[in-house]
């Protein structure tokens, strides 16, 4: 499937010929086409009941069968905000639809203190409780490493290339925050050291899924990436996409989170340059078949600097 060429209406054919297939005994009445809105994967919802998710390209299949595989695991270890999986076929996967809308940090800004602790407080908790499942109990259900780690061995490399290809497009100003950025890594070999936790490896505001009248979180998306990494990459994202002030009252929920912030900020800082690296090469190869531009708001302190 994801190999081939198709027009819009193609595809859209072919999926809604998949799920007659697969799931017959669904009266459809209602169809929304989501294509092209996931990072690796098309999405249809049936009825406002049922979301059908479908590999775009041949290599993320494996993500649908990840995604499948960690929130069926996890599900019944958190609270109900992770619906059950089922696969249908190695290139679909169907899930009941979760009510709810993407946390938007100026909306979140908006809301009273009050909705705000009692956000955190349910965020905190999942994180919490997902990253405190047992690594054994992870691995005897066939979860592995997390898909985009990166060892303190890789860095030397991973420097190099950004100086190489990156620099060459950049002022005086922003070689010399890239350099501050990875001096971290090249001056403590333990900067990034960590116990492996279970991580959702994708934990942005688009899979945080809330009630906008009771104003709390309803449902948590996106495991695809999921696996066994660093807890602080996690709360990078979330630092990313919603604060440093708002994780604060997160980490009221999350024990010692501060030994996972300078981390966090690191990752923070290091996938927007990794970002830049990957666009250097589709300028190079004139390939922009995974261009995706995204919209940050950003409330981030120095690494090293105290709560």
């Amino acid at each position: 499937m994801g190999g081939e060429k198709f027009c819009m209406d193609e595809k859209e054919n072919m999926y809604m010929g998949l799920i007659r297939s697969r799931c017959p005994y669904i009266n459809i009445t209602k169809v929304e086409y989501l294509i092209n809105e996931g990072r690796h994967s098309d999405v249809i919802i049936i009825n406002d009941n049922y979301i059908f998710k479908f590999a775009r390209y041949d290599w993320s299949v494996a993500y649908l069968e990840n995604e499948a595989k960690v929130t069926n695991f996890i599900r019944n270890r958190i609270e109900p905000l992770v619906p059950a999986h089922e696969p249908l076929g190695k290139e679909m996967v169907k899930y009941n639809i979760i009510k709810g809308k993407p946390i938007y940090r100026n909306l979140l800004l908006q809301m009273n203190g009050k909705y705000q602790e009692a956000l955190a407080q349910q965020i905190g908790n999942f994180l919490k409780t997902l990253h405190t499942i047992p690594v054994k109990d992870a691995e005897n259900r066939g979860i592995g490493e997390f898909q985009n780690v990166i060892t303190q061995n890789d860095w030397k490399q991973i420097i190099e290339e950004i100086y190489r290809k990156v620099f060459p497009y950049c002022s005086d100003y922003t070689k010399e925050y890239i350099k501050q950025v990875f001096k971290p890594v090249e001056n403590n070999d333990d900067f990034l050291s960590y116990e492996p936790t279970l991580i959702h490896g994708d934990f942005s505001a688009c899979h945080l899924l809330i009630d906008s009248r009771l104003k709390k979180l309803t449902g948590v998306l996106g495991f695809g990436l999921s696996g066994l990494g660093d807890p602080a990459y996690d709360v990078g994202i979330l630092i990313d996409n919603l604060g440093e002030a708002f994780l604060k009252r997160v980490a009221r929920y999350y024990p010692n989170m501060e030994n996972l912030v300078d981390r966090a900020r690191f990752y923070v800082a290091v996938n927007d340059i990794l970002w830049v690296r990957d666009i250097a090469d589709m300028i190079i190869t004139r390939d922009f078949t995974k261009l995706r531009f995204n919209v940050k708001e950003r409330d981030i302190m120095p690494i090293g600097f105290k709560w």
